[in-house]
């Protein structure tokens, strides 16, 4: 979002950084285009469909309920039942180190509150290779050696809430890896006039890459530059928010 902002305040166009301008532009975007850089640290959402081909060293599976995973539209017919039985193997196996799967006691879901248990194919399962958290059976799954039960007081729990978050279950990196926010202030107007930008110059941009001045007009913070980039086409920048170097 903030890539997003910058870009528009750069080509004079600040007044489309609403949030349906954001959402119209991300919806044209493809993996390859958000990607940005592949190794800093991140968390991917997507579906499982969209996950075939792709590893991860951890992975979350939500959702393992009846009703949700299999769908209810699919319970009717066996052909369908097996095609969701093979969507979680494949979600299953994006998973290099770690699969975490996740059911809900209830959730609120259509506008009313509801409690679903856990998803059928949790069963098929091999019981020694799964480490279950929290309250509750499984059908089908023994109850007395993979289970870790929590410790429950004397004062009744509401079946509203969660006894035992999700949350509580995971310990943060102990030396967590922290990026800059980049602060873009615009330039004073006096930079702006010194700066010698000139038709004919060679710039380097940082998004759009090299280019040619083909127009410098107005002044002081209203200076932009028409710039025939090879590579983004013709765009028009207001020059105190753009971030290039004259390179010739």
């Amino acid at each position: 979002m903030q890539d997003f902002v910058e870009s528009r305040k750069e080509e004079d166009r600040e007044r489309e950084t609403g949030l349906g301008d954001f959402l119209q532009e991300v919806a044209l975007l493809t993996d390859l285009d958000s990607d940005g850089d592949a190794e800093l640290p991140k968390v991917t959402l997507m579906t499982i469909h969209s996950a075939k081909g792709l590893e991860f060293p951890t992975v979350f599976v939500v959702g393992l309920e009846e009703n949700i995973f299999p769908s209810p539209m699919c319970v009717n017919s066996m052909r369908e039942l097996e095609e969701e039985r093979r969507l979680l193997y494949v979600a299953i196996t994006r998973a290099e180190k770690h699969c975490i799967l996740t059911c809900a006691q209830n959730r609120f879901r259509y506008g009313r509150m509801e409690f679903d248990t856990p998803s059928r194919f949790i069963k098929d399962f091999d019981p020694s290779l799964l480490k279950i958290e929290g309250g509750g059976n499984i059908p089908g799954m023994p109850s007395q050696s993979t289970f870790s039960r929590p410790s429950f007081s004397s004062r009744p729990v509401s079946r509203m809430q969660n006894p035992r978050p999700v949350a509580t279950q995971f310990v943060a990196d102990p030396k967590p890896r922290l990026m800059p926010v980049r602060q873009e202030t615009p330039r004073p107007q006096s930079a702006i006039g010194d700066i010698g930008l000139k038709e004919g110059n060679v710039i380097e941009h940082q998004r759009f890459g090299v280019g040619t001045v083909v127009k410098v007009e107005g002044a002081g913070e209203n200076t932009k530059a028409t710039v025939a980039f090879k590579n983004a086409g013709t765009k028009q920048l207001l020059l105190k928010f753009a971030r290039y170097t004259i390179v010739g």
